[in-house]
């Protein structure tokens, strides 16, 4: 690897100077791993903050959010990151198509948590697992997050779904039944369940009470199958 990659990963910010004061490229790496990056999943906001003054491009904004570096986050967004920008995955971060807020949130870290807001972030998305900020948030977060007012928004269609992999009838019945009602062939595009109808959640959790009811309010069997090319 690069002599920048590796000061930049021990947190040598007078050594990462002097480097990019003799021309050293600072987006060397991968689109991925660059100095920037690997500064920020090892905690190093000094050399994160060096490292933008050199003209890194501002990513890596959910890492500083996951890793509480608010020094960083601000100078990120002071930058231009993309306050909503949703990861895919990060190694280090054990979620899925995540924002900074959702890492922030689960992590803990308050401060940052009221930096993204203030900066524009949405409270009402949701990760790859479904969940929202509020639903991922500590203890803490989740405090200060209700005492501003914030609820979580489900779907008729969201309810049923968590319903069922809860496996609670009782859940499930009152979801069936509340208004608005849920459409019943709508397809979950959380990443675990792609394209599933509740229907398919039912089969594959097992869930034959389910199956069974979901069936005689008319849900289409023919369109539980996640392969269906008709449109959803």
């Amino acid at each position: 690897g690069s002599a920048l990659l590796a000061a930049a990963s021990q947190g040598s910010t007078e050594i990462a100077r002097l480097l990019l004061a003799a021309g050293a490229d600072v987006e060397v790496g991968t689109s991925q791993h660059t100095p920037l990056q690997a500064a920020l999943q090892r905690g190093h906001s000094p050399t994160a903050l060096l490292l933008l003054e050199y003209g890194a491009r501002p990513q890596g904004l959910a890492l500083a959010a996951a890793r509480g570096l608010p020094e960083a986050a601000q100078a990120l967004l002071a930058k231009g990151a993309a306050v909503n920008e949703v990861v895919p995955q990060q190694a280090g971060i054990e979620m899925l198509d995540f924002t900074a807020l959702h890492a922030a949130c689960q992590a803990g870290h308050l401060p940052i948590v009221e930096q993204l807001l203030a900066a524009g972030a949405d409270p009402h998305l949701r990760d790859g697992s479904g969940q929202d900020a509020l639903e991922l948030a500590s203890a803490e977060v989740r405090s200060w997050l209700e005492a501003r007012g914030l609820q979580s928004r489900r779907s008729p269609e969201q309810q049923l779904w968590l319903a069922l992999e809860a496996g609670d009838p009782a859940l499930f019945e009152q979801v069936l039944n509340q208004c608005p009602q849920p459409d019943l062939d709508a397809r979950d595009p959380r990443r675990q369940s792609r394209g599933l109808t509740a229907l398919a959640l039912a089969s594959r959790f097992g869930h034959g009470w389910a199956v069974e009811a979901l069936l005689s309010r008319g849900a289409d069997p023919e369109r539980a199958d996640s392969d269906d090319p008709r449109p959803g």
